[in-house]
């Protein structure tokens, strides 16, 4: 992991802290989903055109793009910690069942 992705890794943390907190402050954790959305996009259209401008049709549809990677990559992830849990959870009960 290069120094760029242990940033990242560590700002991502740091947000998903903020949103546990958050959500046990509001018992609502769809309302601090919808903000943390809300925040997001906000923040991305100010990078991509500062605090005057706003995007354009093609700039929605760059930005809905990497957001969807993003979350595929991270389904990705999760999925195949998910199957080598269920896989190491099955070689476990087969071990006692032996």
């Amino acid at each position: 992991m290069d120094d760029l992705q242990k940033e990242h890794h560590r700002l991502t943390g740091l947000f998903i802290e903020m949103c546990n907190t958050a959500a046990q402050e509001t018992e609502n954790p769809n309302l601090v989903a919808a903000a943390l959305m809300t925040a997001s996009a906000n923040y991305c259209s100010y990078v991509s055109t500062g605090n005057a401008g706003y995007l354009s049709e093609k700039g929605i549809d760059d930005l809905t793009e990497r957001f969807r990677a993003n979350l595929q990559v991270l389904q990705d992830i999760k999925k195949d910690e998910h199957e080598k849990a269920m896989a190491a959870a099955q070689a476990a009960e087969a071990i006692k069942k032996d």
